[in-house]
């Protein structure tokens, strides 16, 4: 009998993606969904799912997970889907991994939580040779705003458990900085990282995994995204050329060389030049694991088997053609009209992967556009 796996992370695709991964391989995931709107999660309704639970905290996940399974004779193995509930793990490994198998730098504590603030990345990347961005922090709470950078710059928090996505703004000059850095001290922030901000660029995003024995992963650029300047993929092809599998394959080399062991998420930027340079990396499976399916590379799975001992053999890189899309952003585009209706209903048909319909397993979709309509008529 396998390990078991314990999923834990808030309301959200991710989590819907990873059930099935392991689900549609014969383990029955057990999940830990943290937030307030937890209980009324349309994740919970996968038929993947061994058992859930719900947690208002990821402290309070993760203490459950503990008592939970306190008495079994196989170390389960324990997978965050979100930046909060990769940080708390990692903040706690050395207990924790007396118990779980984890994701982890080189079984070092805090080290994954470290290397979350997006500044540190920047250092990490200059000093293993990969391209990045330049960016610094501005701290608001000075009266100084001047940057080192060109313009334009995107702002941004500098960890992911800092603020959302919906916080960035983007800056074309110096007027446009102050007035961002109002509304970012209203906000409560203190510190913000500046970076520069490409204007003509490819967007790309890798889902995968890293274990001692190979690396694993599958690219999908952005053809939209939303929010429109700096928001999630919403529709998106796959990247196959060899530029861009060499570039990751490098990117991957280089994690694995510094000891890290579990799933990854890595966001890239490719220049008019052809230039590529990392944009962040996330610790944590991949709100894009849910192309699986179709690429046939099921990276965390893959990573699961590797930690267990377990043989399984899969292609260690999508060469697959194809298009997947969030149909639960996507639809924006057609209501704020940038996309014509049938311009959308044409990218449906040609869609090969979504981020929560799928045939095997309907009962996910079914909720969560139940309750995107009820918010559309409110």
């Amino acid at each position: 009998m396998s390990p078991k796996v314990i999923l834990i992370g808030g309301n959200h695709h991710n989590g819907l993606g990873l059930a099935r991964e392991f689900g549609r391989h014969g383990i029955r995931p057990y999940g830990l969904i943290v937030g307030q709107d937890s209980k009324r999660s349309f994740v919970r309704s996968s038929r993947y799912w061994e058992k859930t639970w719900y947690a208002s905290t990821d402290v309070e996940a993760i203490e459950t997970a503990v008592s939970l399974f306190d008495e079994e004779t196989e170390k389960p193995v324990l997978i965050p889907w979100s930046d909060s509930a990769a940080e708390a793990i990692d903040l706690q490994l050395d207990s924790l991994s007396k118990q779980f198998i984890l994701p982890s730098i080189n079984n070092q504590q805090g080290e994954i939580a470290r290397l979350m603030d997006k500044l540190a990345q920047t250092h990490f990347a200059s000093e293993h040779g990969l391209k990045m961005l330049p960016s610094e922090i501005i701290d608001l709470t000075t009266d100084v705003m001047g940057i080192g950078i060109d313009m334009p710059v995107i702002l941004k928090p500098v960890t992911s458990v800092e603020g959302k996505k919906s916080d960035m703004l983007i800056c074309k000059n110096s007027d446009d900085l102050k007035s961002a850095v109002k509304v970012l001290r209203e906000k409560s922030f203190s510190r913000i990282l500046a970076q520069y901000y490409m204007p003509e660029r490819e967007e790309y995003v890798l889902t995968g995994a890293i274990s001692k024995l190979r690396s694993s992963f599958s690219v999908a650029r952005r053809i939209r995204q939303w929010p429109p300047n700096f928001g999630t993929g919403s529709f998106s092809d796959f990247a196959t050329s060899v530029s861009v599998t060499e570039f990751c394959t490098e990117v991957l080399n280089v994690l694995s060389d510094i000891g890290y062991s579990g799933p990854i998420d890595f966001e890239l930027f490719g220049a008019a030049s052809g230039e590529l340079y990392v944009n962040e990396i996330n610790w944590r499976s991949s709100g894009r694991n849910f192309v699986s399916l179709y690429t046939g590379v099921p990276s965390t799975f893959m990573w699961y088997c590797d930690v267990i001992g377990r043989e399984f053999e899969a292609p260690l890189i999508n060469t697959k053609n194809g298009y997947s899309m969030n149909e639960a952003t996507d639809p924006k585009h057609v209501i704020s009209r940038r996309i014509s209706l049938l311009q959308w209903m044409k990218d449906v048909r040609r869609t090969n992967s979504f981020a929560v319909w799928a045939p095997d397993d309907p009962a996910p979709a079914f909720w969560r556009y139940l309750q995107m309509a009820s918010k559309a008529f409110r």
